[in-house]
């Protein structure tokens, strides 16, 4: 029973020295994480929320100019567009809409 206490005792020391080795490494390689995570950050700057706002008003901006250059087409086409949404209106919607009789 002592030799098996000597050895467990000997392989908790070999455990520990290797526990503490593999620790120094972790540390280390962690520092090699944070200082390329940091030249990412420098090269790549995270968006700003500023820079995020403009992007999106940019984007729809693009949106309406799109949407008031289609409506100018159909206008300067000549298309009466009453009688177009009249035409386009869904029977159900005709039904809904009409004056319920007394």
């Amino acid at each position: 029973m002592e030799q098996q206490f000597q050895e467990a005792q000997a392989y908790l020391e070999i455990l520990n020295a290797r526990l503490s080795d593999t620790q120094k490494e972790i540390r280390s390689v962690q520092n090699i994480v944070n200082m390329l995570a940091d030249e990412i950050e420098r090269v790549n700057p995270k968006e700003t929320s500023q820079q995020a706002i403009l992007k999106f008003l940019g984007s729809k901006r693009n949106v309406l100019e799109n949407r008031s250059d289609r409506l100018k087409l159909i206008k300067d086409s000549g298309i009466d567009l009453n009688a177009l949404a009249k035409d386009l209106k869904s029977p159900l919607d005709a039904a809904l809409s009409r004056k319920k009789a007394k």
